[in-house]
């Protein structure tokens, strides 16, 4: 029985990611983007919008640790949900009437 113990290697991994630099994480992620942006401009056909939209996924990527761990497959995924996540929030909000995400 597991429960919430983490494998020690997991737990290695988890805390090597902790430590990376903050320009070694800005590195990983000016890799994605382009990409950011693409699929966010597709969701809104707005330029404004889906630059919100990537800023937004990008600052939410660089806050979590276990996104560098992960191989480029993995990573690619998670930027694509995280962003079309960012950008039905820029269209909820450009619906309800306000101008900036948090």
């Amino acid at each position: 029985m597991r429960g919430t113990v983490i494998p020690e290697r997991e737990k290695d991994q988890l805390q090597e990611n902790k430590r990376l630099s903050y320009e070694k994480k800005a590195e990983i992620l000016r890799r994605y983007e382009a990409l950011s942006y693409e699929i966010a401009h597709y969701l809104l056909q707005h330029e404004d919008g889906a630059q919100v939209a990537a800023a937004g996924a990008l600052r939410e990527l660089f806050q979590a640790d276990d996104f560098f761990g992960l191989p480029v497959a993995g990573q690619t995924e998670r930027v694509r949900k995280v962003t079309m996540k960012h950008a039905l929030l820029v269209r909820k909000q450009a619906v309800c009437g306000t101008e900036s995400v948090g």
